[in-house]
């Protein structure tokens, strides 16, 4: 996994679609609070989506409506956010190096179920290794600079939400990076996802 390259490609992506990725991150934000956080898991799983998609598409596009994508695996995301939030938020409040290394061996669960269709505990499974594959050296740096970037705007007064709507869409694309990454690495077999943009594919050219 190249770390430079998750930035560079996550750039060029956020440049291309500042409107939309700022839209995303004000109805997510939306949505979470007026659903008392019921909907935090299958959003969260949209951005994935929507941010994996605009990844390995050609056009570098990036789709408002795949935030909603992850409403097909609500009761998985569900569950997997119920799952690691307890732990995850106990590791890092009272001792930061058990979160860090939490967060770092999770950080693909979500992905994995809405590309791969995974349940949940195949998914953190599988995160673990896929962050082993990588190096996981590189992806706990990775993991330390994207939760700067989602969370450093908290700390500004009166403004600090809005500037994370303007800041948490170049950490969701350097994740879709990241990940596209290691899948490409591991050369697994298609993923529903990269079956379904090969089936667009022969489509459009056919």
């Amino acid at each position: 996994m190249d770390i430079g390259k998750c930035f560079r490609e996550a750039t060029e992506i956020y440049q291309r679609n500042l409107l939309v990725l700022v839209a995303t991150a004000v109805i997510y934000d939306l949505l979470s609070i007026v659903s008392l956080l019921i909907l935090l898991g299958p959003l969260t799983g949209g951005i994935c989506l929507q941010s994996l998609r605009a990844v390995r598409s050609k056009d570098q596009q990036v789709l408002l409506g795949d935030l909603f994508g992850g409403f097909s695996k609500f009761f998985t995301l569900l569950g997997l956010l119920l799952l690691t939030i307890i732990p995850l938020t106990v590791a890092t409040l009272f001792f930061i190096v058990p979160g860090l290394l939490l967060g770092t061996i999770w950080m693909f669960d979500m992905f994995l179920v809405v590309d791969r269709s995974e349940g949940i505990f195949s998914s953190l499974k599988n995160s673990c290794q896929m962050v082993m594959h990588a190096g996981f050296g590189n992806c706990i740096v990775l993991f330390l600079i994207v939760s700067c970037i989602g969370f450093a705007p908290a700390a500004i007064p009166y403004v600090g939400i809005i500037v994370g709507w303007f800041v948490a869409p170049l950490s969701w694309l350097v994740m879709a990076s990241a990940y596209n990454q290691i899948i490409e690495s591991q050369k697994l077999p298609l993923s529903t996802e990269e079956q379904r943009d090969a089936e667009q594919a022969g489509e459009y050219f056919g």
